[in-house]
């Protein structure tokens, strides 16, 4: 008996399931053991009262009518010959539970170390089905609140993202220039980020390229991308200078403004060039300076 109460502490502790499955790992472990020759559960249901297992329909054959619903309404077991049928009480009694039906083997005597075994086993259930009602309980509670929040963060991504896609506009159209931009995520879940791409004319017509990406995958750094795409883009169209001299100034602006250490980035800025000379001869010159950033790829036709 001792080791039967055991394996079933052991069992019902490790149990992480719903009550249904429970009421099954109960049924399995008591029914055919030393002391009891078939065992069932019933639990709350809709209608009152259902069998939620059993481990011989036999059982319930035997059982006289209404017994089962006497029992959980009274709160107290009843011993029909050799069956042992006791209320599963949750909420310390204030709430109908369940009922642990037991019968015991015709070679064990029915008496009141039996019965006291028997109590002991239906104690043990009645806890483990509290604790699982209190964890359904739980997650019913929970449950919307995840939801919500799915749907809360789920509204912000969307929301960085058509950020991040308003900043990415279409690149302009230079004169005999074709300037073409390819955007591809490593992944659904990784669609917003730091990286960024642009292209714009200068003030003395010379066409600006740049790629970069802030450190970071996720909507601070769309942020922060926001703010360096700005300051890249507004440094090198005022000033018209070499690449080398927007990144240097771009780094002046990161220190000056106190975008502080999530403004690290890579980048690198090409300028293309072409005065009316270079252009009677169908020739550009490209001047560019890489921060950091993969080196770009020049492919002759």
């Amino acid at each position: 008996r001792l080791s039967t109460v055991d394996a079933l502490h052991v069992a019902l502790q490790e149990h992480r399931g719903s009550t249904e499955e429970l009421a099954r790992t109960v049924v399995d472990l008591l029914g055919g053991t030393a002391d009891v020759e078939a065992c069932a559960v019933y639990l709350p249901s809709a209608s009152g009262i259902g069998l939620a297992a059993t481990s011989d329909d036999a059982l319930l054959a035997g059982l006289p009518d209404g017994l089962v619903d006497k029992v959980r309404a009274s709160g107290r077991p009843v011993v029909h010959e050799r069956t042992f049928v006791a209320p599963l009480e949750v909420d310390g009694g204030a709430t109908p539970g369940g009922v642990l039906v037991m019968r015991a083997r015709p070679h064990r005597p029915f008496d009141a170390s039996q019965r006291q075994f028997m109590m002991l086993t239906t104690s043990a259930v009645a806890s483990a089905v509290r604790a699982s009602e209190w964890q359904r309980a739980q997650i019913d509670y929970l449950r919307p609140h995840a939801e919500l929040n799915e749907v809360r963060a789920q509204r912000a991504r969307e929301g960085s993202i058509e950020l991040q896609h308003s900043l990415l506009t279409p690149p302009p159209a230079p004169r005999d220039l074709e300037v073409v931009v390819r955007y591809q995520p490593a992944g659904d879940d990784l669609e917003i980020g730091g990286d960024w791409y642009d292209a714009f004319v200068t003030k003395d017509g010379a066409t600006t390229v740049v790629v970069g990406d802030v450190t970071g995958h996720d909507h601070r750094a769309a942020a922060t991308m926001a703010q360096l795409r700005g300051i890249v883009r507004t440094i090198g169209y005022v000033t018209g200078g070499c690449p080398s001299a927007v990144l240097e100034e771009t780094d002046k602006a990161v220190s000056g403004l106190a975008l502080g250490s999530g403004a690290t980035a890579t980048a690198v800025v090409a300028r293309i060039e072409q005065s009316e000379a270079d252009r009677a001869r169908g020739v550009r010159t490209l001047r560019w300076s890489n921060a950091g950033h993969p080196y770009p790829v020049l492919l002759r036709a």
